[in-house]
Order: structure tokens, then sequence, then C-alpha cells
């Protein structure tokens, strides 16, 4: 028999928590399947877990109740200590899954070996404050990346904000890796999801399925919303910086992931990647544009002037804090 762990992060969630908790206990697996949701109280300051009790005290979850370190530490102190499962689901607090998200998801991390490190991430339905679809999905038809083809993936993972926790899943032996990083890693880069995303392109596999199995909630008080992706030519200079800055706080993270993990599919990026971080900010321009295939996209020259202009600035505040350790 298979095991399956759900990692829940829960902080003040008690409006959606239930709902989310019910569409996780009303997934339709295989007999083969035995699913286990562990869910970790992250320090609440404005919750009883009256309501996370009630489904300890049926027997339906395992609560961890500790300390506030925020999202990405509280979902690595999960895989830390939730040991000895097949496949790792992350769930938010205030979603729905489609009733059968698990099995479609374990049948496409089925297709890899499992001595490597796989992930899979699943399209979701934008869906309002309800939980109702808008019409609207939040990754194909935005996203360029190839479903079920991993090469795609790692090709715009510097790119685009692929990975949504949301729809995603890992097997063990990804688990095992992420772990051996350590949590300094999850700190230093974007989230939780991001980390694992870098770590799965550069030493492992990361599938995105085109089928949409979360009901993404839009609400005034989303940690994480729906954002726009496309590639567009920048138009303004406050825009410029900032897609500049995504841009060199992603080739960061990657290159903290790289730093912490002993073999790197890509070698050719990891190298460059590395040069951006730790030669001269002056240099970074020309890493950059040998990167350019996976950093620029559309309109290559428009945008090494910008980064040209912008990413000096922007490369030299990230290798501070990397010398700083932060």
């Amino acid at each position: 028999m298979l095991k399956i762990a759900v990692l829940v992060s829960y902080y003040d969630g008690d409006k959606f928590i239930r709902e989310q908790l019910d569409s996780i206990l009303s997934q339709r697996v295989d007999p083969d399947l035995r699913m286990d949701v562990y869910v970790r109280n992250d320090g609440s300051p404005n919750s009883d877990l009256a309501i996370l009790k009630e489904y300890v005290d049926k027997g339906q979850i395992s609560l961890l109740d500790e300390e506030n370190v925020g999202v990405k530490l509280s979902f690595f102190k999960l895989l830390q200590v939730v040991a000895g499962y097949d496949y790792y689901f992350f769930s938010d607090q205030d979603d729905v899954w489609v009733d059968n998200k698990v099995q479609l998801m374990v049948n496409e991390m089925r297709k890899y070996p499992s001595s490597i490190p796989v992930g899979v991430y699943c399209d979701l339905f934008v869906a309002d404050k309800d939980a109702k679809p808008t019409g609207k999905v939040m990754k194909s038809g935005v996203l360029p990346v190839k479903p079920h083809a991993p090469a795609s993936s790692s090709d715009y993972i510097l790119r685009y904000y692929e990975v949504t926790g949301a729809g995603f899943a890992i097997n063990r032996a990804a688990r095992e890796m992420a772990v051996s990083m350590g949590e300094d890693v999850f700190k230093k880069t974007t989230m939780h999801d991001a980390a694992l995303g870098f770590m799965l392109t550069s030493a492992g596999t990361l599938v995105f399925m085109d089928t949409p199995l979360t009901y993404y909630r839009q609400h005034g008080n989303n940690l994480i919303g729906v954002n726009n992706h496309h590639d567009s030519i920048i138009r303004n200079i406050k825009s410029a910086q900032t897609i500049v800055e995504g841009r060199i706080e992603k080739i960061y993270g990657l290159f903290m992931v790289n730093q912490s993990i002993d073999v790197v599919n890509n070698k050719e990026r990891a190298e460059l990647v590395k040069k951006v971080m730790v030669e001269s900010p002056w240099k970074a321009p020309v890493y950059l544009w040998k990167l350019r295939d996976y950093v620029y996209g559309k309109h290559k020259v428009l945008k090494q002037i910008i980064y040209t202009v912008f990413g000096v600035s922007m490369v030299k505040k990230y290798q501070t804090m990397y010398r700083a350790g932060k």
C-alpha cells in the first residue's frame, strides 16, 4: 500500500478550514492508497483551534500545535517531522480540492522512478470568496510550459511563478532532498514551493499537469493571490524595476538551492547563476545575457538594456544579502 501525507499549514484560518479539510478527506482514491492529514498550527493568536480539534477527536487529522515561524518554515517543519510516506501533498487552509486530485497526481508521479526526486504541480481554477469558479484558470494559456514535459518546466522556472503550493505534490525522494537542504534555504527563497521548484528543476524532475484540480479561493486575506504572468514589454520605470528585481530574486533563490545540493542537472546554467551572485555586480549583465533564454523570453535586446540599467543594483542587493547570510 502506498502512503500519502497531506501537509497543511494553519494560521487563524477558522473561516475556511472546514471546507478545505472536508475536500481533502472526501478524496476518491484507489484501495491501494492510504492518506493521512497533518495540520501544523503556526502559532495562531486568534483561534482556539476548536474546529481542528473536532477533526482530531474523530481521528481524521493529526495536529501539531507549535510556535509561529511563518508559512515557509511551517511547511519545512512539516516535511521534517512527517517521514516515511511515499507522496506528500501541500495544502493551503482556504481552498477546495477537486475530489480526484490526489489520485490523478499520484498517477502522474508513479510514471517516474521512485528513486529520483519528483514533483508534480497542477493547474488551478480561480475561484471567488465562496470557492465558486470564476471561469478562469491560473496557469493554462498563461504559462508556456508544456504539460507532462519536465524539461519545459526547467526552461521557464526563472521567468514564471510556476509552482503553486496549493496544487503541488512531491515524492519521498524529493522530501528527503528538501529536508537535507536545511531550513536556511527555505528562509532565503520566496516561498516553500519556489524552493522546491528550484530544487526539482536542478536535481530532479518537475512536471506540470494542465488539469485544474484545486479551487484557488480569492479573498482579502490571501497570502499569495493570482497575478498576471504575461511576459509583456515593460511600460514604465516602476514596472521595469519590479520585473527585474523579481527575476534577480529568482536567480538568487536558484543559486541558494544549487549551493545546498550535490548534483545539478544543468551545470552550465548553474555556473552562470553562480557567477551572477558571486562575481562583480558590474559583470552581471554579461552573465544575464548568457542566461537570456531562461531569464528574458521575448524582446531579448530590449530587456538586456533594461537589465543593464536596473540589474546591477539589484544584483548588488542580493549579493549583500548572501554575504550577510540573509
